[in-house]
């Protein structure tokens, strides 16, 4: 039997909802760039629409003069939370109203969460004064797509008498399906200037593009060298999407992402082509021209 959820109140039975956007110093992201991007300087606009029809706003008899349109924005790691609102106006026979909040970098860590909403006010009964009438999409916004989704350590490689590199990936898959999480762990070296930026938030768009550039790199690496040794006759791509979480489906989205390629077809250039997998890599990522 499907859930039923009974509210006390009228809610409304439909309203036209636009897609929650984003955009970062005036120009359009998608959410899943928003991580490559995102630095303790970045200023986000998040902005979301909503109409309603007359006929069915009137059902749940509500005061448009108090009507709002609301965006909120969280987040749980540095206790932020901001929310702004937006009036209905009348537009032919439907009821219009837009809202956007402003996201500065130095006030968000790790991930967001968005959520938007439409109240209508109860005046007599103070509970009510931010009765909500309609629910509209929401979205969490990881900020940091190169610490998300496994260890992440920094330490200084000198005190450790490790290589002096500004970072290193760990792996420890051994086959094809091992999850993802378990398997990669990420090592920063605070003997760098840059690393310590990285990791206060105010990496410029070098460094995170070279991080992001080896991961990718050391993940698609990594299945190529399993897919050789093993027996398993499906094609990475078949196991990426049969086991979702593991380290072949991370590998999968990498390869899409920044070669715009299947995972076959990136582990085949990286075997015999490695300087073009490289310049592929590098050249499909964008990264470097962030500003």
């Amino acid at each position: 039997m499907s859930k039923v959820v009974f509210y006390p109140f009228p809610r409304l039975q439909s309203v036209n909802w636009s897609e929650l956007t984003a955009t970062v110093e005036g120009a359009a992201y998608t959410f899943d760039q928003l991580p490559d991007l995102w630095d303790s300087n970045s200023e986000a606009t998040f902005r979301v629409s909503a109409a309603i029809d007359r006929a069915v706003f009137e059902v749940v008899e509500a005061d448009l003069a108090s009507t709002r349109l609301v965006i909120e924005v969280t987040s749980r790691d540095t206790a932020y939370s901001s929310v702004k609102e937006a009036s209905f106006v009348y537009k032919a026979d439907s009821l219009e109203a837009t809202v956007e909040i402003d996201v500065t970098g130095s006030s968000v860590s790790e991930s967001l969460e968005i959520s938007t909403s439409i109240i209508a006010p109860v005046d007599e009964i103070r509970w009510l004064r931010r009765r909500v009438i309609s629910t509209g999409p929401g979205v969490r916004v990881p900020l940091n797509s190169d610490m998300v989704g496994f260890p992440t350590s920094a330490f200084s490689f000198n005190e450790e008498q490790l290589p002096a590199a500004p970072w290193r990936l760990v792996m420890s898959a051994e086959d094809l399906e091992a999850p993802f999480a378990h398997s990669v762990r990420l090592e920063l070296n605070e003997d760098f200037q840059v690393v310590r930026e990285f990791i206060e938030g105010k990496a410029n768009p070098s460094v995170r593009a070279e991080l992001v550039s080896t991961i990718a790199r050391v993940l698609i690496g990594t299945i190529a060298g399993i897919k050789l040794t093993s027996n398993d006759s499906r094609s990475a791509e078949e196991i990426a999407e049969e086991a979702p979480d593991s380290i072949t489906a991370a590998a999968s989205r990498a390869s899409a992402q920044y070669l715009g390629s299947s995972l076959d077809a990136a582990i085949g250039l990286y075997i015999r082509q490695p300087e073009l997998f490289d310049y592929r890599l590098k050249s499909g990522s964008d990264l470097f021209r962030i500003k």
